[in-house]
Parts: C-alpha cells; structure tokens; sequence
C-alpha cells in the first residue's frame, strides 16, 4: 500500500524521440514483473512522453520501484528524455506542474533521495515549480452562474423596453 509524501522524478535515459512507455514497460517487465492493477509493468506511477502525454501506469494506491526507501511513500513520474544531454520539453514541465497541483506534494528528484544517483540530469527543480491553476467550479456552481447570467440578460432587455415604453408615452 502507498501512502505518498512526496513526488519522485525520474527520466529515461534515452535519446529515443518515438513514444518511450512501451520500451519501458518491456524492460521493467523483465527486470520487476510488477503489473500494475492498470494492465502496465511500469514501476512508476505516470509516464510523460515529450509531447506532455501523460500516462497513468500505476494506481496511486499501489507500491512502485523507482526509489529505493521511498517506494510505499511516493509518487514515480518518470519523463521520456536524457537530460543528461537535453532539457525537459515544455509540455513534459507542464504535466509535471500539473501532478503537483493534483497531489499537494513536494517535488523531489530521484538522486535528492537515492545516493548515487544522477536521475534526472543536471536539470533545476525550479523549472517544474507549478503552474498557477485557475479554481475549477463545481458543475452545480457554473449553472447557478449561467442561470445568473441569463436573468440579468432578461432584466437588461426589460429595461430597454420599459425605457422604450416610456419614451413612447412621454413623447409629445
């Protein structure tokens, strides 16, 4: 059972510009043989390819293999790319900010909690800081504002008549 605390970042090591999931879901097929309850063998929990897709590849409930100490206790992202040698897209931070503003938690790359390791690249945390999100309404409060709107539509046009109405009558 995960109880996540924090977000782990991770890449793919690969320069590879197709889709990358499927690569890795062969390879950690072999190397784990941990499907996940989503159908995938992927041991993290999102996968984002450099065109921003994002692919949930593990419930958020379910253990991962991805930070060793810190598997029951996070979230995986992994990103397709070296960034040993390239910087994130701008779609893949994007879906990153996107997943911290979704969990509310803090952002950790895979070397700041496993020693010996580079994961992702040399790249600042300060590039997936995330995005300010617009408050999303529930559907009950934007009928209730399109309800509003529609009435004060309706007082507008009753206006304009009623001043129609009393240039009429008023007019000598």
């Amino acid at each position: 059972m995960n109880k996540a605390e924090i977000i782990v970042l991770h890449h793919t090591l690969s320069d590879f510009q197709g889709d990358q999931i499927y690569m890795v879901n062969n390879y950690h097929k072999e190397q784990f043989e941990m499907k996940s309850q989503l159908g995938w063998w992927v041991t993290y929990h999102w996968f984002i390819e450099r065109t921003g897709k994002m692919t949930q590849v593990r419930g958020d409930h379910e253990e991962g293999a991805h930070a060793i100490g810190w598997n029951s206790k996070s979230i995986g992202i992994c990103l397709a790319g070296d960034f040993n040698k390239e910087l994130p897209t701008k779609e893949q931070i994007e879906a990153v900010g996107a997943l911290i503003v979704r969990y509310k938690l803090p952002l950790k790359f895979h070397r700041d909690v496993q020693l010996y390791r580079t994961c992702p690249g040399p790249i600042n945390k300060s590039l997936f800081d995330a995005p300010p999100v617009l408050p999303v309404l529930p559907d009950e409060e934007v009928k209730k504002a399109e309800n509003i709107k529609k009435q004060i539509s309706l007082l507008s046009e009753l206006v304009l008549r009623l001043k129609l109405l009393v240039a009429l009558f008023t007019k000598k």
